[in-house]
């Protein structure tokens, strides 16, 4: 039986203005955290089960564990007490207590971000205002995990967690503007330019171990719009995906997996360990979008195809 709760919490304050006519302002302070408890009763204990079904008759003809009846005296525990798995409920209190325990996790995600923006219409082409956007943004995030002894041994037949900690800090910068360069003439309704650029940097932490390493994106778009009721639109980007505090920092704990051969066609049991990497760097992608949206006039209008 395994029952987790998770409490989350968050706390923000926002704020705006005006700089003139043409430009305005935002910012914004957030904290956030989520406690996630977890605890599975009745879980196996790999080296107790093994040693409490392993039984021997001792003396007066009562079971006991044979690591406690051999010869060597060196593998002997006197915590063992032998389990009877032979029909339903047949063990003892005793037994069971050795041989089956409670997992118990409890992991903290805490985030703190805050942002300044600032957007405004600098001057007008012959298609009307230009408009810009820039900020810099920062996040924190955190990972704390604490687990049973038993637990972090990687003891437990099911549900071994492993302890960890770590921290992910990130600094951005950010620019943003849409140019337009058509409007109400012969060739269409619109035609408008927009790009974006925003360079990121990372800083890992994991105790002592400390890792920085920079992230820049950028996307370049056009949206044009020959007609009233149609909207075409292509955007050509660089993404990225950084890892999270997981992938970074959970401790490796070893598992068993059916993995399929393409070779010989079985698919045998491996031993696999999985668990976050702190050399990890973000995943990138190049990708080119294009699209086209209809919203249709007459008795047809408020419908949008996409």
């Amino acid at each position: 039986d395994s029952v987790s709760t998770r409490d989350t919490m968050r706390l923000l304050a926002g704020a705006r203005g005006e700089l003139g006519d043409r430009w305005s302002w935002d910012a914004y302070g957030q904290y956030g955290v989520t406690d996630y408890h977890q605890v599975t009763i009745n879980n196996r204990i790999t080296a107790n089960y093994a040693k409490a079904i392993d039984a021997v008759t001792g003396a007066g003809g009562a079971p006991v564990c044979r690591v406690n009846a051999d010869s060597n005296p060196n593998n002997n525990d006197p915590a063992c007490v032998a389990l009877n798995i032979i029909g339903q409920g047949q063990y003892s209190a005793a037994a069971r207590a050795y041989a089956f325990g409670t997992t118990v996790q409890t992991s903290v995600f805490s985030q703190t971000a805050g942002a300044i923006n600032l957007q405004g219409r600098p001057f007008d082409t012959w298609a009307g205002p230009v408009a810009l956007a820039f900020g810099v943004e920062g996040r924190r995030n955190s990972l704390e995990i604490a687990v049973d002894p038993i637990s972090a041994a990687n003891g437990f037949y099911v549900f071994n967690q492993t302890p960890a900690a770590g921290e992910v800090s990130v600094v951005e910068g950010y620019a943003e503007v849409g140019v337009p360069l058509l409007k109400d003439s012969a060739l269409g309704s619109s035609l408008e330019l927009n790009g974006a650029v925003r360079q990121a940097r990372y800083t890992n932490t994991s105790g002592a171990t400390k890792s920085k390493f920079d992230a820049t994106t950028w996307k370049i778009g056009l949206t044009y719009q020959p007609f009233d009721w149609l909207l075409l639109r292509a955007t050509r980007s660089r993404d990225v995906r950084a890892p999270n505090t997981s992938e970074l920092f959970t401790t490796p704990v070893g598992g068993l997996a059916a993995i399929y051969d393409t070779k010989t066609g079985t698919q045998p049991f491996a031993q696999l360990s999985t668990g976050g990497n702190t050399n990890l760097k973000p995943e990138t992608a190049n990708t080119f979008t294009v699209g086209a949206t209809l919203q249709p006039q007459g008795v047809l209008t408020g419908l949008r195809f996409s």
